[in-house]
């Protein structure tokens, strides 16, 4: 006997299928017309026209158990008829619980994937990144065309000059100080090119560029003065054909000056570009592979997704569906089925009577 009716019940069952010999086992398998499986031959199920209604029968000598089995055995139809249609659903829900979190795991490991790769270069919006990179590269080149061109006319003209001015005024022009003044020149340039090209646009780039560019227009002066200073020291007021060529070549220095700047500028950007080209060109391969990834592993798992509702849908319609109900529950009969038992003990002890009268 256990705490309640259900734990009585399965205490039963678990003695009955315990051994073959046990005295529950032996019950069931009996003759009696009580608890054996013999007596529920006398029970009885047929349906009511062609309605979807069964009606249950049994017989017994007790009107008691009569209704108790029918009850009994109702009980055991609805739960049997229920597991087994919401059985079938169970498993097919298992299989897509369980196929929906691999799909799942896949899923995430792709877009952990393709968050990674972006992280590590750097990158927001592929397509728009490589159509920048592409088309920065094209205006480059444009314009290291253009300043190859200058600084190859700029540096013919200053040669030009070079060769006019001869000796002596070359000399000044090679000197020490010229040629510290003109270095320096070149990286104020070499600045001032980077910031105008590639620097930042704001208002700081802004102020770095002016303030660059009075660094550079100032070395320029300092450069001019010392070519007007060694003019007025070597040379008379009759000498106006060298002040000239020394005008001009200050001035082709400078634009030389620039444009080597610019040029040196330029290419170091081109190889910049070049590097980023060898970078930006497998990722785009890897960025489609990891893409088709997503995608089908997207896919997936939104079928097995669908799957699993669609099966959660007809589990939930089994339950709204396969509850089978009692229409006219077992009851008590208003009167006993005819018994031929009395009459039977009746003829019976009046033929032993009658049989053991005429022996004697």
């Amino acid at each position: 006997v256990g705490s309640s009716r259900a734990a009585t019940l399965e205490n039963v069952r678990r003695f009955a299928q315990a051994d073959n010999f046990n005295a529950v086992r032996k019950l069931l398998n009996s003759k009696n017309t009580t608890y054996s499986l013999a007596a529920l031959k006398k029970l009885t199920a047929s349906r009511i026209g062609s309605s979807d209604l069964i009606k249950l029968e049994f017989e017994s000598y007790d009107p008691e158990i009569c209704r108790n089995t029918l009850a009994l055995v109702t009980q055991v139809f609805l739960t049997q008829s229920k597991n087994l249609r919401e059985g079938q659903t169970a498993s097919v829900i298992v299989y897509y619980e369980a196929e929906l979190k691999r799909a799942k795991t896949r899923l995430e490991e792709a877009e952990n994937e393709n968050l990674a790769v972006n992280r590590d270069n750097n990158i927001i919006n592929y397509d728009a990144q490589s159509n920048n990179v592409a088309t920065e590269k094209e205006a480059l080149a444009t314009q290291l065309t253009e300043v190859s061109q200058q600084y190859a006319g700029a540096q013919a003209a200053l040669s030009a000059v070079n060769r006019k001015l001869g000796g002596h005024q070359a000399a000044l022009l090679s000197s020490r100080q010229v040629l510290e003044q003109r270095q320096r020149l070149s990286a104020l340039n070499a600045s001032l090119a980077d910031q105008q090209l590639f620097g930042p646009q704001d208002a700081g780039g802004a102020a770095k560029t002016k303030q660059l560019q009075a660094e550079a227009d100032h070395m320029a002066q300092a450069i001019q003065s010392n070519v007007d200073k060694y003019y007025a020291q070597t040379n008379s007021t009759e000498g106006i054909p060298n002040k000239e060529l020394l005008g001009e070549w200050m001035k082709n220095m400078v634009l030389v000056e620039s444009n080597r700047a610019k040029l040196n500028v330029m290419n170091r950007r081109k190889q910049e570009f070049e590097r980023e080209y060898q970078r930006m060109a497998p990722l785009g391969a890897t960025l489609k592979r990891i893409g088709r990834k997503i995608d089908l592993a997207e896919k997936s798992y939104l079928s097995v997704l669908a799957s699993l509702n669609a099966s959660k849908a007809t589990q939930q319609n089994t339950q709204l569906t396969a509850n089978l109900k009692i229409v006219d529950p077992p009851n008590l009969p208003s009167q006993p089925k005819n018994n031929p038992l009395m009459m039977l003990v009746l003829l019976s002890g009046l033929g032993g009577f009658v049989c053991v009268g005429g022996t004697v």
